[in-house]
C-alpha cells in the first residue's frame, strides 16, 4: 500500500529533527526562562508569607522542573510532604493535595532520571 504523500514528506521532515515531533506532539515550552525564573521568585516570596498554601510549594517546584532544575523542584516538594503530615485525615480536599503531591514529583524524579541520561 502506498503512503499518502503527506505521511511521506511529514517523515522526511521529522527525521532527525525530534523538535518538529515534541511540537506536534505538544511537547515545548510555551514560555521562556526568564518567565520561570520571575515566577519562582515570585511563589517564593509567596511561601515565605503563607507557607501553608500547599499549592504554592506546587507552583514553585514546577517553575523549577521547568528550568530543567529537578533537584530544587523535588526538595520543594519535599517540604509539602513535611506539611502533608500535619494534614488532619478528614481534611477537605486532602485527596487532591495528594494525588498533586504524588503525581509532581514522580514527574520531577523522571525528569531528573532521563536529564542525568537514564535510559528509556
Amino acid at each position: 500500500m502506498r503512503q499518502p504523500a503527506f505521511e511521506t514528506w511529514t517523515r522526511a521532515e521529522a527525521k532527525g529533527l525530534p523538535e518538529v515531533i515534541r511540537v506536534i506532539a505538544g511537547r515545548f515550552d510555551r514560555n521562556p526562562p526568564l518567565y520561570y525564573e520571575m515566577r519562582a521568585r515570585r511563589v517564593k516570596e509567596e511561601v515565605a508569607r503563607e507557607p501553608n498554601r500547599l499549592d504554592l510549594y506546587d507552583d514553585l517546584a514546577v517553575a523549577y522542573d521547568r528550568l530543567g532544575q529537578s533537584d530544587k523542584a523535588i526538595a520543594w516538594m519535599e517540604r509539602k510532604r513535611q506539611l502533608l503530615g500535619q494534614l488532619p485525615e478528614d481534611a477537605p480536599g486532602r485527596r487532591d493535595v495528594l494525588y498533586r503531591y504524588y503525581a509532581n514529583i514522580g514527574t520531577f524524579y523522571a525528569h531528573r532520571w532521563i536529564g542525568n541520561g537514564g535510559d528509556l
